[in-house]
């Protein structure tokens, strides 16, 4: 949001892990349409908020956050695969526009990012 003392009054656990994806956020997203962005479906019947709705590599992308103690597989994430899909089908009812593709990027502890990235 371009605050510069962006990291004020955050817990030391949250600036951890966005020091570790800040470099690939700053070398792959563009244009953000939306952070938090509170979401819902008449036709799902649900609602939540979106991470951060933006351009990953040039792409209209749901990007979607999470931590973990260990490494994931490709497998074992399919869940947030479908809340990232919900909010694809979300945004889509409310502004007619639609997401391509869902990118899952994933906070480890002791370990590089996990970044996942699949159309939705």
């Amino acid at each position: 949001m371009n605050d510069p003392d962006y990291l004020k009054g955050q817990m030391p656990a949250n600036i951890s892990s966005f020091k570790y994806i800040k470099p690939y956020l700053d070398e792959n997203v563009g244009l953000i349409a939306g952070l938090e962005l509170p979401l819902y479906s008449d036709i799902l019947r649900v609602a939540g908020r979106s991470d951060c709705i933006a351009k990953w590599k040039g792409k209209w992308s749901i990007i979607d956050f999470k931590t973990s103690k260990r490494e994931k597989k490709h497998q074992d994430i399919h869940h947030y695969f479908m809340q990232a899909s919900c909010y694809s089908t979300m945004f889509f009812e409310r502004t007619g526009k639609v997401i391509p593709q869902i990118v899952i990027i994933i906070t480890v502890d002791d370990s590089p990012p996990q970044i996942f990235v699949k159309l939705s």
